[in-house]
């Protein structure tokens, strides 16, 4: 049986928050097609865990999971597999690897929060950079 990924719990809940607070119109989860690390989330993943919360005995758990059934259904919250998130490439390349993902993601009214190794390494294209470069440089 799988385990809940509490690191998909801790983003969903700020998905929630930010939706409630009406900060944001719509929330794109953007996952993996396939695990390609341990902790990854994929589509058939986040069913399955919107689901197991249902059954928990937790009036809180039940709430939120039907509040994020329904957020699915109208639209406000999205799940998003993108082929590049799996891939070698680095963000610095994205517009000539993936023209369709950095055209969405180059939207004026739109924003990314990223966390993990993975995508840690794709943001710094993974080279050894000097403790004082600036960001705007290390990330291209």
């Amino acid at each position: 049986m799988r385990d809940l990924n509490c690191s998909w719990i801790c983003w969903s809940l700020l998905v929630e928050v930010l939706i409630k607070a009406r900060l944001v119109d719509k929330v794109v989860l953007p996952g993996k097609a396939i695990p390609w690390f341990v902790s990854d989330v994929t589509e058939p993943d986040m069913r399955w865990q919107i689901d197991r919360l249902i059954q928990i005995n937790d009036v809180t758990a039940k709430t939120l999971a039907h509040k994020w059934k329904l957020r699915l259904q109208m639209g406000e919250l999205s799940f998003h597999a993108h082929p590049f998130w799996t891939s070698w490439h680095n963000l610095e390349g994205m517009e000539r690897t993936a023209p369709d993902l950095y055209d969405e993601l180059d939207d004026a009214d739109s924003f990314m929060i990223m966390k993990g190794d993975l995508n840690y390494r794709k943001l710094l294209s993974d080279r050894m950079w000097r403790m004082d470069t600036e960001l705007s440089v290390s990330v291209g």
